[in-house]
């Protein structure tokens, strides 16, 4: 990765378990666009408010990976907007070693430097997802979540509330190309409903062994919480969220 490129994070923002939003622009006309990125602990990127890729190589301070992401497909004449958002754990796990949180990316286009991470890099706290929540799955799984529907805005095409000036982590890590490929996004899996209670408690089973992300679509008529458990095993026709300390749940606030 360039050494233009900086290591950056928003101002008196520490501790764990933190989301950090980023912000920043680019001109495209036409060629090949890639971005090289790397994050602790890690990342979603989103180019023109849509989704494109996510997922940082589990490294260490002396082992940094970056990935390196053909975003062409994204892009459109003109301007262009990039937001990145960061998960900081802070915390050791099975496949995380805790670093300083930060985020360092570059964007060239047929060869030549179009954006990068410094100073001028907008950021903000994430306003959808809770911040220091903490709430450990397990020490292999690592952290949940809880995100919030009902906070979002239009930040990810330029829309910014609340962005300000990020600044520089000063850290000197060697850096690494991600030496596997990235996992592939294939077609959707078709799930079966095998339990609903009353539109309140709903069971699905994919019937197979899947690895990847759900994807659930609902409407609600007011703003409540959805949990979201997941498992491998039945106790009493129900999913077992909960076994001893462990919590197998996310939360998401819809509305």
């Amino acid at each position: 990765m360039t050494e233009t490129a900086k290591w950056i994070w928003k101002a008196a923002f520490e501790g764990k378990d933190l989301y950090c939003d980023f912000y920043d622009s680019f001109a495209y006309s036409s060629g090949k666009v890639i971005l090289q990125i790397s994050a602790d602990s890690n990342y979603a990127v989103y180019i023109n408010g849509k989704f494109a890729e996510n997922s940082q190589y589990p490294d260490y301070p002396h082992y940094k990976v970056y990935d390196e992401l053909d975003i062409t497909r994204f892009c459109q004449e003109g301007k262009n907007h990039i937001a990145i958002i960061v998960w900081h754990y802070g915390r050791p796990l099975l496949t995380y070693y805790p670093g300083k949180p930060a985020l360092r990316y570059a964007i060239t286009c047929k060869d030549a430097l179009v954006a990068y991470s410094d100073e001028t890099t907008l950021c903000r706290e994430d306003r959808q997802y809770q911040s220091g929540l903490c709430k450990l799955i397990t020490s292999h799984v690592g952290y949940s979540f809880h995100y919030d529907i009902t906070r979002e805005d239009n930040w990810k095409i330029g829309d910014l509330d609340g962005f300000a000036p990020a600044v520089t982590v000063e850290q000197d890590l060697p850096m690494f190309k991600r030496p596997i490929k990235r996992m592939v996004w294939e077609s959707r899996v078709e799930t079966t409903c095998i339990l609903n209670e009353n539109d309140t408690y709903l069971r699905y089973d994919l019937g197979r062994e899947e690895v990847g992300y759900p994807t659930i679509k609902l409407r609600s008529s007011q703003k409540q919480k959805l949990v979201l458990a997941f498992g491998e095993h039945l106790l009493d026709g129900c999913v077992r969220k909960k076994i001893n300390k462990y919590d197998f749940t996310v939360e998401v606030t819809v509305g």
